[in-house]
């Protein structure tokens, strides 16, 4: 898969921190406004390509519910992040379907619809997984 990294992406918007970087928390966090999002571009070569789209991200108990978009080419997914009960963090992974490119350069961004615990999540990626035309 092609991997967009949180660390990799444009912040939108005051107030986000990084994690040190180190493989559990190479995420972006304290993403706690509306107006906060974050997008990466990219060159998409290939006529007709698409691609599976994937999330990875911490959540703990006080992150809660939230409601995000993933927009790129006029598309929009909408999900939901997991309710964690446990204590610490839990890194979740969701599927969160298909979009579709043409060639040339694109803007994939990632931005809250309803953040009702202390964060949307930490951000660790975006997973863009080719689907083959013989799937």
């Amino acid at each position: 898969p092609n991997v967009l990294l949180a660390f990799d992406g444009t912040l939108h918007g005051k107030g986000f921190k990084y994690g040190d970087g180190k493989a559990p928390r190479y995420y972006v966090f304290d993403w706690t406004k509306p107006e906060q999002y974050v997008s990466w571009t990219f060159r998409e070569p290939a006529e007709g390509a698409r691609y599976q789209v994937g999330i990875k991200y911490a959540a703990d108990a006080g992150t809660g519910t939230n409601t995000f978009t993933v927009k790129a080419n006029g598309q929009t997914l909408k999900g939901t992040t997991q309710a964690v009960n446990a204590k610490g963090e839990a890194i979740i992974s969701q599927e969160l379907g298909v979009l579709q490119f043409t060639p040339g350069v694109h803007t994939l961004e990632i931005r809250p619809e309803n953040i009702s615990g202390k964060e949307l999540m930490k951000l660790f990626e975006i997973t863009l997984t080719p689907i083959s035309d013989k799937e």
